[in-house]
């Protein structure tokens, strides 16, 4: 079974799913870019050589997209058995696809989420178009759904796979007991009884203003961990404004590393004002986190159940994620307990390797 995948840079999630993915079939990924051009220069994933990579040539149009014809070279039939397209956004996708269809060259399509929007206007029809004539359309979830139909595409085209950057042997056995946790916390000198986590960029649409000033009542004897690089100046006005005294900055680290920030933890909040996805969440799950969400995030409205695993809010709404803060926060010791097993559970249904095994089963069915 011959394989091309064509998307825009190696990121460390795409990259483990595309090791596993080609131990099963001959896989060859088509990359536009080497790295993104807003992410860490550490952002970047690493083949194990069970797949065939190669870096178009192209024009950079975008921090992670190119214009490229040299793309069309590998669009052939006799070449591959399977065409995956994941994204619709650069040229050098739209010329993809835009040849599949005069070729008649039979391909799915694959994002991971997106959010519809009006519908109007040159842009929108020019996506609509872009988009429509898969075979078959690989979705992470409802809101994905969503979001291919308002386009035009049949529901009967639309498959489901489990979004993840997480794989099966990284997801905790049980949660961390609190004397393990103290030790953690002891040493990386956050001796709080409660200690909160929060991973991403310092951008708008991340919500992190959202998430310090929810944060102005927690109790002295909760901390806040923004996990992400230095405080911009909105941020360190908000806390001077709320008279914050218990949230820390803490720039980029590597995953070894971030890994004891989660264990530490207590639950993980993700504020965020838009993410088709948001894989953060799976990773704090894979940890035993409780999550508290934004209803902007596809991955927490698909993963995260009210009082199971934890809580969602609408976005944009300081006074609900306080509510849902202190909801947490004032739970009994057994409830958290129950809570951070029923996360482990969750992220045991969304791993790399169901997400392989999925896409096995698409390409064969």
């Amino acid at each position: 079974m011959r394989v091309l995948f064509l998307t825009n840079v190696p990121s460390p999630y795409r990259v483990e799913f595309f090791n596993q993915l080609g131990e099963f079939c001959e896989l060859t990924v088509l990359y536009q870019k080497r790295r993104s051009s807003e992410r860490d220069e550490k952002w970047i994933g690493k083949s194990r050589n069970t797949f065939k990579s190669i870096y178009l040539k192209g024009i950079s149009t975008g921090v992670d997209q190119t214009i490229s014809f040299n793309v069309l070279n590998y669009l052939n039939k006799d070449k591959y058995d399977y065409f995956v397209i994941c994204g619709l956004a650069s040229p050098t996708e739209m010329i993809a696809l835009t040849w599949c269809k005069i070729k008649k060259i039979p391909y799915y399509f694959e994002s991971d989420g997106g959010f519809a929007k009006s519908g109007k206007g040159i842009k929108e029809a020019i996506k609509r178009f872009n988009l429509l004539g898969a075979k078959k359309y690989f979705s992470t979830g409802t809101i994905h759904d969503n979001y291919y139909i308002s386009y035009g595409v049949s529901r009967d085209k639309i498959f489901h796979y489990p979004f993840s950057s997480v794989v099966y042997e990284d997801i905790l056995k049980k949660p961390i007991s609190i004397e393990d946790k103290k030790i953690l916390r002891d040493r990386y000198g956050y001796s709080y009884p409660i200690l909160a986590i929060t991973v991403g960029q310092f951008i708008y649409r991340k919500g992190m203003d959202i998430l310090i000033k929810a944060w102005r009542n927690m109790p002295e004897n909760c901390c806040l961990l923004i996990i992400g690089g230095k405080p911009i100046n909105d941020y360190i006005d908000i806390m001077k404004n709320n008279k914050n005294k218990n949230i820390r900055f803490i720039p980029f680290i590597e995953k070894d590393e971030l890994s004891n920030y989660y264990r530490m933890s207590d639950f993980f909040v993700f504020p965020t004002r838009e993410d088709i996805w948001g894989l953060v969440v799976n990773e704090a799950l894979s940890f035993g986190l409780p999550v508290i969400s934004s209803n902007r995030a596809a991955a927490a409205v698909e993963l995260v159940k009210d009082s199971l695993n934890g809580f969602l809010f609408e976005s944009e709404n300081v006074e609900k994620l306080e509510e849902k803060l202190n909801n947490y926060i004032k739970l009994p010791a057994e409830d958290k307990y129950s809570m951070a097993c029923n996360a482990l559970n969750t992220a045991h249904e969304y791993t790399i390797e169901k997400m392989v095994s999925r896409h096995l089963e698409l390409f064969k069915s």
